[in-house]
């Protein structure tokens, strides 16, 4: 009925009332039930106390293991990320749904990679994109194993990294991996290599494939990037002619 505050007053009460008769067992499933209600009206804090409390004690693997990673998802949300990463780090000790694991396993090395830590980051991404099990995403792995090399400035083995997605003939990646790999390439061809020609075609490349805004990250902005650096292209061309022209024009 969605009516949770409704839910929170009784469920506290009866904690309230019996506290000290629960079985333990009980009380911390009580607790997590009441967490979720605090989720639902974004009590993020009130919530992670009561799953703090709780999860790891409660019955069935399944419950433990979803209820580490909306552990995880909570410590995020309210700015936590070392906590987020020991959350995502539990969710491995209760294994029973692949997809669950797969998604703790990459929000892992992404905190990790958030707190500076680049060197776990390459670590989780390398382990993934080497389990038989995650052929179906091996591109979006390369591209967050490519992408965390390139945080730790390691531009040549990123840029084979971006490039192997675009040429793999087995595991073609869809639009939104292709549109951030060609947008990696675009930042590690100006920030690395100074090739602003190339920059520019790369940000085309990504900006043509028209992903939705929401899909993206904040920071992406190929469009506007691909005009700047297309202008700066055209304009070092002409500078070039120019230059020939005058060189001609020293000749004898």
């Amino acid at each position: 009925m969605q009516a949770y505050n409704e839910g929170i007053q009784f469920l506290n009460e009866e904690l309230s009332l019996n506290e000290g008769e629960w079985k333990s067992r009980l009380e911390w499933q009580v607790k997590v039930v009441l967490a979720e209600h605090y989720i639902a009206n974004e009590n993020w804090v009130n919530a992670l106390d009561l799953l703090n409390e709780s999860v790891g004690r409660i019955p069935d693997r399944a419950n433990n293991e979803r209820g580490f990673f909306l552990i995880g998802q909570l410590n995020e949300q309210v700015g936590n990320p070392q906590a987020a990463f020991e959350a995502y780090d539990k969710v491995g000790k209760y294994y029973t749904n692949y997809d669950l694991q797969f998604a703790a396993k990459k929000k892992k090395a992404e905190v990790a990679r958030d707190l500076g830590d680049i060197d776990e980051a390459i670590k989780v991404f390398r382990d993934m994109v080497r389990d038989d099990k995650n052929t179906e995403f091996i591109s979006e792995l390369n591209y967050e194993l490519g992408k965390s090399e390139q945080i730790k400035g390691n531009s040549e083995r990123s840029r084979d990294i971006f490039l192997s997605i675009l040429r793999d003939p087995l595991n073609k990646p869809n639009n939104k991996v292709k549109a951030l790999t060609y947008n990696g390439l675009a930042e590690l061809n100006r920030f690395e290599f100074d090739n602003f020609t190339l920059a520019a075609a790369y940000y085309d490349s990504s900006a043509r494939l028209n992903i939705a805004a929401d899909q993206l990250p904040q920071d992406y902005d190929a469009r506007n990037l691909a005009d700047s650096f297309g202008a700066y292209a055209d304009l070092k061309f002409q500078v070039y002619e120019q230059d020939s022209l005058l060189w001609l024009g020293s000749l004898s």
